[in-house]
């Protein structure tokens, strides 16, 4: 049987504290905390740079912007933190490049309690950086997949293993389409 599961979450910011804002599919978090299932996320891994700007310059100009800052992301990243910080055991399979970016995110997923051993280390290739423009609020991105675009279905063999049926299975659609779409198979067919 197949099980579909959706956590929705607030995290409180100034304590740290995680609260549960919605259980969406009737599973229970008392079984995400004790461990009772595996989460297998597969999906990308970015690194954030963002920055606030009064307006969008135009072609040739240069602005002073403000607030900068670089923050772990991309949602296959983002879910398996969230989901981790919740008490769930988690396994994170992506790609990232043999750089300083890529040690953060893996660095970052680890201290959330991810288990990071299916994220691979492309050679010769960037780690997805997502820059981030915010004008009154609104932001604009602009992606670089980097080494997300290099997930492939031999990835996601190793990946899926080990899993069994009653593990929960979680994509989204930032990487190859066509390696998302074999994944869903895949983990179909062991009952995720």
């Amino acid at each position: 049987m197949t099980k579909t599961v959706e956590l929705c979450y607030n995290l409180d910011m100034r304590s740290g504290k995680d609260a549960i804002a919605k259980n969406c599919f009737g599973i229970g978090i008392k079984y995400l905390r004790r461990g009772k299932i595996m989460i297998y996320i597969v999906g990308s891994l970015n690194m954030d740079l963002r920055i606030e700007s009064p307006y969008m310059p135009v072609a040739g100009e240069t602005l002073t912007g403000s607030n900068f800052m670089t923050n772990g992301g991309g949602k296959g990243a983002n879910q398996a933190t969230a989901a981790a910080k919740l008490g769930g055991k988690i396994k994170m399979c992506g790609v990232v490049g043999n750089d300083s970016f890529g040690a953060t995110l893996i660095g970052n997923l680890k201290a959330a309690g991810a288990d990071v051993s299916h994220i691979r280390v492309a050679e010769g290739v960037s780690t997805g950086i997502a820059v981030i423009v915010v004008t009154d609020g609104n932001n604009r991105i602009i992606l670089d997949k980097g080494a997300n675009a290099l997930l492939c279905e031999k990835d996601i063999d190793e990946f899926l293993k080990d899993a069994k049926e009653g593990d929960v299975y979680l994509t989204q659609l930032e990487n190859p389409i066509d390696v998302i779409g074999y994944g869903l198979k895949k983990a179909k067919e062991k009952g995720l």
